[in-house]
């Protein structure tokens, strides 16, 4: 069977600070989010299709798989200094995995600066997500909650978990509505003591409106296109 490091690559998507919304000029990267891709001849293919169709004991043996693949290749940037922070995702179902939560634990970088991004799809109870999330928090984790807006990510979700990071949907600069109340729902998830992070920038516009929302970071192809690092 061939290795994953001959099956899959990571690409990472730069993370800025957000400046003026005059431009991307004031924005400084401050960290990555690891993607992975799945190598098929000289294609690269995205998570999406990779775990499209797949359910029960083969889903769970690829998120393994793939998990531990990203989990290893991103402590290999943080600890050689190619990135401030990595942040990898997370989905809650497997936040009931023994082995999973284990395997974070016992590679948990220790420089810190790594994120783990809770996932919108549905999961296990709160308490129990809650429960595993205090545990990787004490192994120097930080939570972040992704795609806030979108699915399963809710309000209740939001109190609970506690995490010290939101990232709001793209969908929402999709749409007038959603760009209008972004300053408010911005406001909302601060007042929770999260900070917001914008993602989906990919023009000057949404660069302006992530930035006159109070959002303190933004990630999008305006700012970088995900790469090798």
């Amino acid at each position: 069977m061939t290795s994953p490091s001959r099956r899959y690559v990571v690409h990472y998507q730069p993370k800025v600070s957000l400046g003026r919304a005059s431009g991307a000029a004031e924005s400084r990267i401050i960290g990555h989010e690891a993607l992975i891709r799945q190598r098929y001849d000289t294609v690269l293919i995205s998570p999406g299709a990779i775990f499209a169709g797949m359910e029960g004991s083969n889903l769970h043996g690829l998120l393994m798989e793939t998990s531990a693949f990203v989990l290893e290749e991103a402590c290999r940037v943080l600890e050689g200094g190619r990135s401030l922070s990595v942040s990898i995702n997370i989905p809650p179902s497997m936040l009931t995995d023994g082995e999973f939560i284990d395997l974070l634990i016992d590679r948990a970088p220790s420089t810190g600066g790594m994120t783990l991004e809770i996932m919108e799809t549905a999961g296990p109870p709160i308490p129990t997500m809650v429960q595993a999330c205090r545990r990787l928090e004490r192994s120097g984790y930080r939570i972040s909650m992704d795609d806030f807006g979108e699915g399963e990510s809710n309000l209740v979700r939001l109190i609970a978990l506690e995490p010290k990071e939101v990232k709001l949907d793209a969908k929402l600069l999709a749409f007038p509505a959603g760009r209008r109340i972004m300053r408010s729902l911005t406001a909302v998830i601060q007042e929770t003591g999260a900070s917001v992070c914008v993602e989906g920038v990919e023009t000057e516009e949404d660069h302006a409106l992530a930035c006159e929302s109070g959002a303190s970071s933004g990630q999008g192809y305006f700012y970088g296109i995900p790469g090798t690092l």
